[in-house]
């Protein structure tokens, strides 16, 4: 009975961090309707959890129908959090609604046989061995498929954390702050993972419960609060440092088929053609290369990518010197105008500004051994 007084705070905390992330942060706007979902889908759950158990057929088939496809989409709707947070600039994992739609759909369709024999009475039916073991043989694939497919994405997850933080020892577009939050944030899912299993598998094995329920009830609370905490303070804490005009497109939306267009162009142009290597790169040239009018151009980096213009050019003109800076002997100078800045200074300034430090003090840490993050 104690574990219900936790449960129940724990949905309503769920539902009102679903809530409040509903209303998207430009900088990541995916990445917070994202996890608004992975929020609402935790206080369904937990809700399901909470109907006792019923001689009521109907009603146990719909549990059934509700619970199980949401238990596939725990592992999925993570690892969309974190390609929507920490994917590369111009590379957004844009399969994310179509994966979580796609376990969706596979929860329902093993879900159905299972709950149409509960809420149809079968035993006395000639057909009730046939349904009996067709709808077992479903809810063991459920199980297999609950265990594997969340398992499998929380990894994905990670690999995605570990593949931004080494795009960020380049400079690359991930921020320090974004790198900061998806690791905490996995860190605290991956432990209500591990908590899950613990609670779960005994249950499904049928040996003695390892975690006690108000023990799991808690950690689930603890967790819940964690997370929101981390992505509500993230939010406040940098659009408190960040300037409004990131704020300034936020009522004006590109078609979602407009905004894959342009990010692909531009992804193409500065990952393959490297086009920030030219010293006389401007917005308009730019935008003609991606095919689009300038004020769309600006929308999309200061909406979608959360950065400037030259911001923009920069952590990739700052990405490709530090590469230069660790693999060659070249002056620095001789760097600075190799990878697009017309000066020394200019160079420096950004160079500092994205990484903390200057050119010279990179090049002695790397050769020390160390790894400096970028700033932003």
């Amino acid at each position: 009975m104690s574990a219900l007084f936790l449960i129940a705070p724990t949905i309503l905390q769920s539902t009102v961090f679903a809530g409040l992330l509903a209303e998207s942060d430009p900088r990541h706007p995916v990445a917070d309707r994202v996890l608004a979902y992975l929020f609402a889908v935790v206080a369904l759950s937990l809700l399901v959890s909470l109907v006792p158990e019923t001689d009521d057929s109907a009603l146990s088939a719909a549990l059934v129908l509700v619970a199980l496809p949401l238990s596939l989409l725990y592992g999925p709707l993570t690892y969309t959090y974190a390609a929507a947070l920490l994917g590369p600039a111009g590379a957004f994992d844009t399969g994310g609604s179509r994966r979580v739609g796609l376990w969706f759909s596979v929860g329902v369709a093993l879900a159905l046989p299972v709950a149409i024999v509960v809420a149809s009475g079968v035993e006395g039916d000639a057909l009730a061995p046939l349904a009996g073991v067709f709808a077992y043989t479903c809810a063991i694939a459920a199980i297999a498929l609950f265990l594997v497919v969340n398992s499998l994405y929380l990894c994905r997850s990670w690999r995605v954390v570990w593949t931004a933080g080494k795009r960020g020892l380049d400079g690359r577009a991930v921020s320090a702050a974004s790198l900061q939050l998806g690791r905490r944030v996995l860190l605290v899912v991956s432990v209500a993972w591990l908590i899950a299993l613990l609670e779960d598998l005994p249950e499904i094995l049928d040996f003695d419960p390892v975690v006690p329920p108000i023990f799991g009830a808690a950690l689930d609370l603890v967790c819940v609060l964690a997370v929101g905490w981390l992505a509500l303070a993230f939010r406040r804490t940098v659009g408190s440092s960040e300037p409004s005009q990131y704020h300034r497109y936020q009522r004006s939306v590109l078609p979602e088929e407009q905004v894959e267009r342009i990010r692909k162009k531009l992804d193409h142009e500065l990952a393959v053609n490297r086009i920030y290597l030219d010293p006389n790169l401007s917005l308009q040239k730019l935008a003609e290369r991606v095919g689009c009018p300038t004020h769309k151009l600006t929308h999309f980096l200061n909406l979608h990518l959360g950065q400037t213009f030259h911001d923009c050019i920069n952590k990739w003109r700052i990405a490709e010197a530090c590469i230069r800076l660790r693999q060659s002997e070249e002056t620095v100078l001789n760097i600075s105008m190799d990878v697009g800045f017309n000066a020394r200074s200019t160079f420096n300034a950004a160079f500092a500004k994205h990484m903390g430090m200057t050119p010279s003090d990179y090049r002695q840490q790397r050769e020390a051994g160390a790894k400096p993050t970028p700033l932003q």
